[in-house]
């Protein structure tokens, strides 16, 4: 199985960046098709921030993006999805309603909704259950924390031998001024190492990373913004990672360099092989 796992759309403004947000989608979505084989599955990944700084008006904006997206594919694509800090709208409960209903509208599994009480849910694709965490459910903008409690009962009920958790923020910080991390990623690394978690896909850094932690090698996989841009130059990202007897078993990394599609050479995407220790 294959996944493209992407994060952080904070769509609310198409008219930041170097090149039309639909325009990504379209040459991200042929760079994918070029790589994964029409004969094998793919489930799309998002791993938070769907809107920018709670405006909830944005959500049907990005229903319809992400509708976009998994159609461009000329077969089934199945979805995953879990908020991120951006997606804290001060006009909600503590149950993310817009989020929620964003997941209804793609998904439409009651299973696949969170609640203050539900903060862990799962969804199984194929012979995968991923275990998708809300790690903004306290509702504070500035870090990222886990129910614990939550996730330890998602993992024990999960009899799939490849459990993969998809979670908004990364579990360690990518520099020193970095604080908006998992405050309690030591439990949760425990608990993936200890249930023979294959991998954990995260985002809100804005950076690809690959890093393999425990006995079984648990692997991190952060991956960059696929939208918000950074700077003048709209480098945005996604990774594809193809799974195998419950590993990781390659690894592309895929930038946009506006350079490379202003000049015509390429689709714009550099394509990085990750390592895979």
């Amino acid at each position: 199985m294959w996944i493209l796992q992407i994060s952080d759309l904070h769509i609310d403004n198409f008219a930041q960046g170097d090149i039309n947000p639909d325009e990504i989608r379209k040459l991200a979505c042929a760079e994918a098709c070029n790589i994964v084989p029409n004969t094998e599955p793919l489930a799309l990944v998002f791993c938070g921030d769907a809107i920018y700084k709670g405006h909830s008006q944005n959500y049907p904006s990005v229903q319809l993006f992400l509708q976009n997206m998994i159609g461009a594919f000329s077969k089934k694509v199945e979805l995953c999805l879990c908020p991120g800090n951006h997606d804290i709208c001060s006009d909600e409960s503590c149950h993310f309603e817009g989020f929620n209903r964003l997941a209804w509208n793609l998904i439409q599994d009651e299973e696949c909704l969170f609640a203050f009480d539900k903060t862990v849910v799962t969804r199984t694709i194929l012979d995968a259950d991923f275990v998708l965490v809300n790690s903004a459910y306290h509702r504070d903008y500035t870090y990222g924390q886990v129910n614990i409690n939550h996730l330890e009962y998602s993992l024990d009920m999960s009899k799939s031998p490849t459990k993969i958790i998809v979670v908004h923020h990364g579990l360690i910080p990518i520099d020193p001024s970095d604080k908006s991390t998992i405050a309690n990623a030591c439990d949760v690394l425990m608990l993936a190492v200890s249930h023979n978690v294959t991998a954990i896909l995260q985002g809100h850094c804005h950076k690809q990373v690959l890093i393999n932690v425990g006995k079984n090698l648990c692997s991190l996989v952060g991956v960059g913004s696929f939208l918000f841009p950074p700077g003048h130059n709209l480098n945005n990202q996604f990774n594809l990672v193809r799974f195998d007897n419950n590993k990781i078993a390659e690894a592309f990394g895929l930038r946009f360099i506006a350079d490379l599609w202003k000049s015509g050479r390429s689709k714009g995407f550099e394509i990085k092989k990750m390592d895979i220790i």
